[in-house]
């Protein structure tokens, strides 16, 4: 069926687009809260940015489980790519270093825009070769795109130096593009980023300290999860291809 001449979105679409909207909403937040004057204002703008994107990754996760179930339709594979480019690069990108750089000096403002357009860059191009081809590799090559939005979210909330953060945020913007494995999020991989999930809310809302939550999920992607899938690949062997629908595989 057509929607306005258009064909229809299905479900698994719809929670999809929800992910952009959640992209979108943080955007909105970045542009127009005028109350963050200070790091303490920036801090809250950026918990309030970090529950939407993370709300933008469950629906990432869920709208392959969506497809999976119900089927998806031919928008799939491109309205899951366009939701991850808004929420995961743009809103990412201009909310952690849009805000730090409000109270940077000129030459620490410049390094964080170079390593703005270096992230969003480097999940364009990461979403596009996905697309290209690799979606049905039974791993990612690069850090896939949730992972470094909460990696580069996390820099954020620690709050650190403009300089290091623009260092992150490059770092971040170079393992998308690396030659570095990351499992696809199934069984214990799945398990552990529920887990990390359910601190990383902990720490926004205020029930523990969120610097802890940012230190192990800064560790948690950059380290831990390339590290362990190399060594349990190699023992192993390489993993067989994954029947996953090309319409909302993750990126």
């Amino acid at each position: 069926m057509k929607l306005f001449g258009m064909p229809r979105p299905g479900l698994a679409d719809a929670v999809t687009i929800g992910n952009a909207l959640c992209g979108a909403a943080a955007i909105g937040v970045v542009i127009l809260t005028p109350w963050a004057p200070d790091a303490a204002g920036e801090t809250a703008t950026l918990r309030i940015v970090a529950l939407l994107v993370l709300t933008g990754v469950v629906l990432d996760v869920c709208d392959g489980a969506v497809a999976r179930a119900r089927g998806g339709t031919p928008l799939g594979q491109h309205l899951d790519s366009l939701a991850d480019v808004a929420t995961f690069g743009v809103a990412t990108a201009l909310a952690v270093g849009g805000l730090a750089a409000r109270h940077s000096s000129g030459w620490e403002a410049a390094a964080l825009g170079v390593s703005v357009l270096a992230y969003v860059t480097a999940m364009l191009v990461r979403l596009a070769d996905f697309d290209a081809g690799r979606n049905r590799e039974p791993s990612f090559l690069g850090m896939p795109s949730p992972l470094a939005a909460v990696t580069a979210l996390s820099l954020g909330l620690l709050a650190l130096p403009a300089w290091f953060t623009a260092v992150g945020v490059t770092l971040v913007a170079w393992l998308m593009v690396s030659g570095i494995r990351y499992p696809r999020s199934r069984g214990v991989g799945l398990m552990a980023e529920a887990a990390g999930l359910a601190i990383a809310v902990a720490g926004i809302v205020g029930l523990i300290d969120v610097r802890i939550p940012a230190s192990l999920t800064i560790l948690g992607c950059v380290v831990v999860a390339p590290l362990a899938f190399a060594v349990v690949t190699r023992r192993r062997g390489r993993p067989e291809p994954a029947d996953i629908p090309v319409e909302q595989a993750e990126p």
